[in-house]
């Protein structure tokens, strides 16, 4: 938790024990004793600021997974899940769940297995999704979108997606580094999938700046699809949900040109610049983000990691590259394959 949060949620609830000290101090005569009763005070400061640094952002590694809790517990609650589909090759899914019950999705995994799993989940969870954002068109993020919506349009009420162009897979990004995706088929398969069932769901583009209420929590859009950009993953979407004090960013496949972009775009005030819990891009694989600038300049606390047990044991994509950078950086990360429930964000209301 930053000094900012620290010092606002310090005065807020410990106001009376600070001027209580000072009364005290005055009371007893400070003027012999200054510097110990400074010491005293000091000591007192440190732990109730951590006392409200766990009230407000903990951590734990449970039986099912791992379970990241913000606020004091209740019966309201927004939950977001990193959802733990075993796919041998790693691939993205969040989801959303608000206090109300409404679902949301991010992204889904790939198609066969995970869209399977994506349609058991779904009725597992109301059996309808309000929101379902896709961030870039590549099979390990859109694939399942693809299953399901195939088949169950009824079920989605509105998808937000980055508006890639045909023009720009015209000209499509570095065949020899993505030589086993054919990012252009999958594209031309979620425009079909979109013309026939535009008339079931409402199809969305998203842009830089758009901001998504989610009842209380915020979506904020702070990338998109650039065609200056010549690569898919560089044209990611990149948001953050934000509920109080609490922020996580979810990158996505984003690469250092994509943070460059939004540096230049965004504000310094912005929350993309005060993040608790970050999303590491690509799966971990070293090949988005491969140094420390995205790290440092969100302030993150903690991070997510999508990528598989196989993955992480094998070093696929030098995914241990990026374990070190974090080590060096001191930054906690959880991976999703911790258990079977993945990773879950309790934001008490």
């Amino acid at each position: 938790m930053n000094e900012k949060l620290k010092k606002k949620k310090l005065f807020s609830s410990c106001l009376s024990v600070f001027i209580c000290v000072i009364f005290c101090s005055f009371c007893l005569g400070a003027v012999g004793c200054g510097q110990e009763e400074d010491s005293l005070q000091s000591s007192l400061n440190e732990e109730v600021a951590e006392e409200i640094l766990q009230k407000q952002l903990s951590w734990q590694i449970t039986d099912g997974g791992a379970e990241i809790t913000y606020g004091e517990e209740s019966e309201s609650f927004y939950r977001i899940t990193q959802l733990p589909f075993p796919t041998f090759w790693g691939g993205a899914a969040y989801s959303i769940r608000t206090p109300d019950g409404d679902l949301y999705l991010v992204d889904g995994g790939f198609q066969g297995e995970d869209g399977e799993r994506i349609a058991q989940y779904i009725e597992e969870n109301g059996g309808k999704v309000k929101g379902w954002m896709l961030t870039h068109p590549h099979v390990d993020h859109i694939g399942a979108f693809l299953d399901y919506a195939s088949l169950h349009p009824e079920k989605i009420e509105k998808v937000y997606y980055a508006p890639f162009t045909r023009e720009f897979f015209e000209e499509e990004e570095d065949p020899e580094i993505y030589q086993i995706i054919n990012n252009a088929i999958l594209f031309y398969e979620f425009l079909e999938v979109q013309e026939e069932t535009k008339e079931q769901i409402e199809y969305i583009p998203m842009e830089v700046g758009d901001i998504l209420l989610l009842e209380e929590l915020k979506l904020e859009c702070f990338a998109s699809f650039d065609p200056m950009r010549k690569d898919v993953n560089g044209n990611s979407l990149v948001f953050t949900l934000s509920y109080e004090e609490f922020t996580l960013l979810l990158t996505a496949d984003m690469t250092e040109a994509t943070l460059e972009a939004m540096k230049m775009a965004a504000e310094e005030t912005a929350s993309l610049w005060d993040v608790d819990v970050i999303q590491i891009p690509h799966h971990g694989y070293a090949g988005g983000i491969t140094t420390e600038s995205l790290y440092t300049a969100t302030g993150a606390k903690l991070a997510l990691l999508d990528c598989t047990k196989e993955e992480y044991e094998n070093n696929s994509a030098a995914i241990q590259n990026t374990i070190q950078l974090l080590e060096k950086l001191d930054l906690p990360y959880l991976p999703r394959f911790q258990g079977e429930n993945g990773t879950e964000i309790y934001l008490y209301e």
